[in-house]
């Protein structure tokens, strides 16, 4: 085994840490045989055989089947395309310079191998600062001499000097990078390091979906990365090829300053708001970088027009690509947690076989950006190969992004799930269990299941532009041992809107089974109640409006993971105060709208000109929730006020299980009722006074 490997990291990519040295590398054979691509594609290679032979060697029965006998494939191609590269090329430039491309590339590829080495042992805690430094220092400083010798006794100083400049430059640049990225992800840390307990546990992990999804997902990351990057910033290097130290500081600085700057935003976020953004909501953002980035600088060389934007658009892909690269580092531990869910506790090495999924996925994202630069490199003193004339050549960096967008939005773990699992995983710890967040977390985590994404995005939509000013969130104690259970009020469908997208933690929603179950059944209860008296729809339009609104509202609720009541049936109302008390055990909030629509036998339906009379029966949530857990449940008033666009939040209502059950389901629900029509007089009668109209606040 490759002991020497840091297993699980996403430092490796040659986009992260090796990009300057490709730069340098593309820049100076421009300069020694004007042949850029040709160097772009050397160090390429020689990256690509250092890190497929090394892992793959070492650990040849880690990699997936598929990929080892796929890997006799690629090692023909690869060797096809170093004799391309080493004995062609260099024939048709018919240049005796070429050994000092090959000089060049040699002498970078063997101070990156020895840095990196280096760094390996800093993390690992093999050597100390000082020597780290001072060993760091020497293989530069070794390095840099070969260079200057070799560029100063073969070619004039006014040519060789940009290139010493460059190079150090160049060592530099990837020095700070190297010091400055994430470089380490999940750590080997669940167990002993037999193959046979890897390969058992990679088994099991391809049966739960969670897993699966994130294993391709990040796959394609990884491989778009490589892809993206290396021919977007090989194309800027040859479309300004005659200036080479000012390509190499602006292209350099561009990557640099967008990475860097991606990660300080992230640590602002979490210094401003006291927690990191939901890595799954991170990841669509970089994503949607990345491929604005790509599309416009695709556009731009489509056009025959490499304007001063094309730097500003590969700092936009560099961009979206570190903020993937975050996302994925949150996200690789996270999913530790998921192996230690799946395998039960069995001795795993978990680090060590996402490190393998890691490297077969650099490897052959940079195989693919090798076969495209040689081809090019094979052209490019033909003049076949123009950079502004191969738009085309973006096309697979292009779909693996796309490719990865569509996967994430399979993704079905958000960052309150996967506390939830941690949560989970520590009682299991500490000798307990929760059955009700084990069946959870076994629909979310195992079984297919995705993100609200559609619902979460609706609610920033609406949170956006149906803004409310939030009165006594000081009343809110989240607690995932004992949560809350909000009571709203419903004015037609306001209440419910207002409600999902303003309170400050997550709920549960209670509707109504005549909307959450059957889409014929959602469209008579939302014509019935809603439709058929709003004023200002057609009357012929009102049903179609009122099933299209239903197939989007039952996909909401769906989304919500709302909770069906089933009002007029005693039976299956059993099974939602059943669902219910099971969704706190495991966490949830939940949010209740008790008024009571048919209180007015002459015009049944949802009032918005008043508080409605309560029904009494959803209080007996606190016995049912206190006879499972032993614990009093706690009901919160709420008021949406639709005039004034403010939500108050009242005191919470706590349930007493020494009291006579009914004279305490009264006493819950006739509390929250006084206090949300004194709420109702107090915003709406006031508004209306205000108007000169009467009221009877």
């Amino acid at each position: 085994m490759a002991k020497s490997r840091v297993w699980g990291t996403f430092g490796k990519q040659l986009s992260v840490s090796s990009l300057f040295s490709m730069l340098y590398c593309v820049l100076a054979s421009q300069a020694v045989i004007e042949g850029p691509l040709f160097g772009g594609a050397l160090f390429l290679c020689g990256q690509i055989a250092g890190l497929f032979f090394t892992s793959f060697r070492g650990a040849r029965m880690l990699f997936p089947k598929r990929f080892r006998q796929f890997s006799a494939i690629l090692m023909i191609l690869l060797l096809l395309m170093m004799l391309t590269l080493v004995v062609v090329i260099p024939r048709q430039l018919d240049n005796e310079r070429s050994w000092i491309v090959f000089a060049l590339v040699i002498t970078i590829l063997a101070r990156n191998l020895f840095s990196d080495r280096l760094f390996i042992s800093r993390t690992q805690h093999q050597i100390r600062i000082r020597w780290y430094i001072a060993l760091n220092l020497t293989v530069f400083l070794l390095s840099l001499g070969i260079c200057i010798w070799v560029l100063m006794r073969n070619m004039d100083p006014a040519a060789a000097w940009p290139l010493i400049y460059g190079y150090i430059m160049c060592a530099v640049l990837e020095g700070v990078i190297r010091e400055a990225g994430q470089r380490t992800g999940a750590q080997d840390r669940l167990g002993s390091e037999d193959q046979q307990d890897l390969m058992e546990l990679h088994d099991m992990l391809r049966e739960t979906n969670s897993f699966h999804v994130y294993e391709m997902l990040s796959g394609l990351i990884i491989m778009a990365i490589e892809m993206s990057t290396v021919l977007c910033f090989a194309f800027a290097a040859i479309a300004a090829k005659d200036e080479m130290l000012i390509t190499f500081v602006i292209t350099g600085g561009v990557a640099m300053v967008f990475y860097v700057g991606a990660g300080f935003l992230l640590k602002y976020w979490e210094r401003r708001h006291g927690h990191v953004p939901d890595p799954t909501y991170l990841l669509l953002f970089g994503l949607l970088m990345w491929l604005y980035g790509i599309s416009a600088f695709r556009g731009m060389i489509a056009r025959g027009i490499m304007r001063r934007d094309a730097w500003l658009f590969l700092g936009i892909c560099s961009a979206g690509s570190s903020l993937c690269l975050s996302a994925l580092n949150w996200l690789e531990r996270a999913m530790q947690s998921v192996a230690r869910y799946a395998a039960s506790g069995q001795s795993i090495v978990y680090g060590r076989m996402r490190s393998v999924s890691i490297e077969t996925a650099v490897v052959l994202g940079q195989i693919a950006s090798l076969a495209v630069l040689t081809w090019m490199a094979f052209h490019e003193k033909k003049g076949v190969v123009q950079p502004t004339a191969q738009p085309a050549l973006l096309l697979p960096a292009l779909v693996l992004v796309v490719s990865a967008l569509i996967m994430t939005l399979r993704f079905p773990l958000s960052s309150r799930s996967i506390d939830k699992l941690d949560r989970l995983l520590k009682l299991r710890e500490d000798g307990d269990d929760n059955n009700a967040l084990a069946d959870q977390m076994e629909r979310v985590v195992v079984q297919k299941s995705r993100q609200p994404f559609a619902t979460s995005l609706l609610r920033a939509v609406l949170k956006k532009f149906y803004r409310h000013k939030l009165v006594g969130t000081e009343n809110i104690h989240p607690d995932d041992s004992n949560p809350i259970v909000f009571l709203c009020n419903h004015g037609e469908y306001y209440g419910p809107i207002a409600a999902m997208a303003n309170i400050p933690v997550s709920v549960r929603p209670w509707t109504i089974a005549q909307i959450s179950i059957d889409r014929g059944e959602v469209t008579k209860y939302i014509y019935d109640n809603t439709f058929c008296r709003i004023g200002w729809i057609p009357r012929r339009l009102r049903h179609p409006v009122a099933r299209f609104a239903a197939w989007v509202l039952l996909g909401c609720m769906r989304q919500l993971e709302s909770i069906p009541v089933y009002r007029d049936n005693p039976v299956y109302l059993k099974k939602t105060f059943r669902e219910s008390v099971s969704a706190m055990l495991a966490g949830d909030n939940l949010v209740i709208f008790p008024e009571n629509p048919n209180a007015d036998t002459d015009a049944p339906g949802y009032v918005t000109d008043h508080i409605a009379p309560f029904f009494s029966g959803f209080a007996m949530l606190g016995k049912i929730y206190y006879d499972r857990c032993g614990k009093s449940c706690r009901f919160l008033p709420m008021y949406a006020s639709k005039s004034r666009r403010t939500i108050w939040f009242g005191e919470e209502l706590v349930f007493d299980p020494s009291a006579n059950i009914m004279r305490e389901m009264e006493r819950i629900s006739g509390a929250a009722e006084r206090w949300m029509k004194d709420m109702w007089a107090r915003e709406e009668g006031y508004v209306t006074a205000d108007s000169g109209q009467e009221t009877d606040a």
